[in-house]
């Protein structure tokens, strides 16, 4: 029976590369104040917010690159006019969410709420939250006209 299962599963796959559908987000973002938590004396902690990283939205393009090794998710390039946010390993989950950078990037793809974590040596840590508008479907319109 496994030599059957085995046959098999090559074909899926195959059904799975056909059925694959190339996916694309043009978003721009706005960053928004930004959570800091850092480490004074031992047993110290504080909590703050800062200004955002980026003054000016942020382009950024998600773009499905090829499918996963089940049905679960599909990998994911993110391209961006800022280079903390790029990388070409990223894992795109159904239509919920994209992540990348060991689950410190997330966007929200139900609410277009993008998150990164970013951590310093000390273990001190930045939460920054940026919020997206979809922009592919403007740019399909304005080609249209």
């Amino acid at each position: 029976m496994p030599l059957v299962l085995a046959l098999l599963a090559p074909g899926a796959a195959a059904q799975a590369d056909e059925d694959f559908e190339l996916e694309q987000l043009e978003l721009v973002c706005i960053e928004q104040p930004m959570r800091a938590v850092s480490f004074g004396e031992p047993g110290e902690l504080s909590y703050g917010e800062q200004a955002p990283k980026e003054a000016d939205p942020i382009e950024v393009r998600v773009t499905k690159s090829r499918p996963g090794e089940d049905f679960n998710y599909d990998f994911a390039i993110i391209e961006s006019s800022t280079d903390d946010l790029e990388t070409d390993e990223a894992i795109w989950l159904g239509d919920k969410q994209v992540e990348a950078q060991q689950g410190r990037f997330k966007l929200n793809l139900s609410n277009l709420v993008m998150t990164l974590t970013e951590t310093d040596p000390d273990g001190s840590a930045h939460f920054r939250r940026f919020e997206c508008e979809n922009r592919s479907g403007e740019e399909a319109a304005a080609e249209s006209d």
